[in-house]
């Protein structure tokens, strides 16, 4: 069963090696064979807590290519959404490097590809990711990440559960990508999407003043952090050096360029 299965990976992280030692091999097989096949047993189920999304359902895991990765991972996704680990949101299975548990997570890809490798992404975008997640499910970011640890793993009655509860939550995350709200759009388009969201649901509602139309502060944030992140994909392809100072002075960048 799931639990066991869980159990069996958390135990082998005591024993991690870059290497494809005996015990990294049996790590291997539980991450990419036994751990997805014990899911595809809820599949179903799975499918139906993410609706629409629920047709393309993929499930697949990694322990790393070639030296072998102290955070080896299970991810549950829509393969047209999430094609890739490195795209769109996703829940995932992520065992700590230290052996003291397991984390259940709703999750988006952290690193892009960029000239052959794979580079994290800026603080700007992941700050405007944490934001966006924090408008679409509306006060349940608390249950974003579940922390399983290795002497209480629950049983698959109570795993069952969980992943059935994170699947609707995802289904809330596509439904907003899939509307077009989604973090990469620019600024005046979000802001526009989640405008007439606001007029559908309150047609009565005076304008508010300021940035935004009737945009709540975490909408007005997430509008913020993209207009961020578009002056810092400029300051980068001017090649300027620069700081993010946004939360220490009164200004959001500060970048200096051949003296300039």
């Amino acid at each position: 069963g799931l639990q066991d299965t869980l159990t069996s990976i958390v135990a082998l992280q005591r024993q991690h090696s870059a290497q494809n030692t005996p015990a990294m091999k049996t790590r291997g097989e539980l991450i990419r064979h036994a751990l997805p096949a014990d899911i595809d047993l809820w599949a179903f189920d799975i499918a139906h807590a993410l609706g629409e999304f629920g047709g393309d359902l993929g499930v697949e895991g990694s322990d790393g290519t070639g030296l072998k990765s102290h955070v080896p991972w299970v991810r549950i996704f829509s393969s047209t959404l999430s094609p890739k680990p490195t795209d769109g949101w996703y829940l995932v299975y992520l065992f700590h490097p230290d052996a003291s548990g397991v984390s259940l997570c709703l999750s988006h890809g952290s690193t892009e590809p960029k000239s052959g490798s794979f580079q994290g992404r800026s603080k700007a975008e992941i700050k405007e990711l944490m934001d966006w997640a924090a408008i679409v499910v509306d006060g349940e970011t608390t249950v974003i990440s579940k922390f399983y640890p290795k002497s209480s793993i629950p049983d698959d009655t109570r795993l069952h559960l969980d992943l059935i509860h994170f699947g609707r939550i995802l289904r809330k995350f596509y439904a907003a990508q899939n509307s077009g709200l989604s973090p990469g759009a620019s600024g005046s388009d979000v802001a526009q999407i989640l405008q007439l969201a606001e007029e559908m649901a309150s047609p009565f509602k005076q304008p508010a003043t300021g940035q935004g139309w009737g945009l709540s502060p975490a909408a007005r944030r997430a509008v913020e952090l993209r207009a961020m992140r578009v002056a810092e994909n400029w300051l980068e392809r001017e090649q300027f050096t620069f700081k993010d100072v946004s939360l220490t002075d009164s200004c959001d960048y500060r970048a200096e360029r051949a003296g300039e």
